[in-house]
């Protein structure tokens, strides 16, 4: 499978590069998926890269399923202090399950954990997580915290026990009843626009442990 769009690059505590993306295929043709890129020897060059696919084709997939994986965020654990170092987690906007989910559906939000040779998938609502995040950090002792803007307000799915099950924290109250990216100017002068990502955005200061989150409210 080919490399398609949305690469979202990590890098690993000795180094070595780590790229989630979307993944296509040409011959024989199938839906478009994703997975990771990763290099095989840490500051190799030319960089070599193996390939794992995380959601493979299911068999008898529906005819107008085209997308099985969609727009995917990913972080690893670098706190060697953290029961959970080396641990990638790699969520996925439009997942495509084997079996429907809590909430009774086969499509929606979801999450990979690739930790110690094992991958194990997790269906967003299965494990506290209502919507696609739209940052992933690891905070001190390998918390997990995923950011997302719901209709009413900005909040953060917190794990504490290596992505197994989440709880839902508010950040702050929307000035806008809506949870979709809206249409920017491309430019002031421009009459051409395109879809804004309003975050959150999550960073931490290393030093302090401190979190922070930025998002656009317009």
């Amino acid at each position: 499978k080919k490399h398609k769009l949305m690469p979202k690059i990590i890098f690993t505590n000795d180094g070595k590069l780590i790229l989630a993306s979307l993944f296509y295929q040409q011959q024989p043709s199938g839906p478009i998926t994703g997975g990771i890129y990763e290099e095989k020897f840490p500051m190799g060059y030319p960089s070599e890269l193996s390939q794992t696919v995380l959601r493979n084709t299911p068999p008898n997939l529906p005819a107008d399923v085209w997308i099985i994986f969609d727009r995917p965020e990913i972080a690893i654990d670098n706190d060697q202090n953290s029961p959970y170092f080396n641990s990638i987690y790699v969520t996925v906007n439009g997942l495509y399950y084997d079996s429907p989910d809590l909430s009774g559906l086969k499509q929606g939000p979801g999450m990979y954990i690739i930790r110690n040779g094992l991958i194990t998938q997790k269906k967003g609502w299965d494990v506290g997580i209502q919507q696609p995040p739209t940052s992933v950090l690891i905070g001190k002792n390998g918390v997990l915290l995923l950011a997302r803007i719901l209709e009413n307000e900005k909040v953060l799915f917190r794990s504490t026990d290596g992505g197994n099950s989440f709880k839902e924290i508010k950040i702050a109250p929307n000035k806008i009843d809506d949870d979709f990216c809206w249409v920017a100017k491309l430019s002031s002068t421009s009459n051409r626009g395109w879809f804004v990502d309003r975050g959150p955005e999550l960073v931490m200061d290393k030093s302090t442990g401190r979190i922070y989150a930025i998002w656009a409210d317009f």
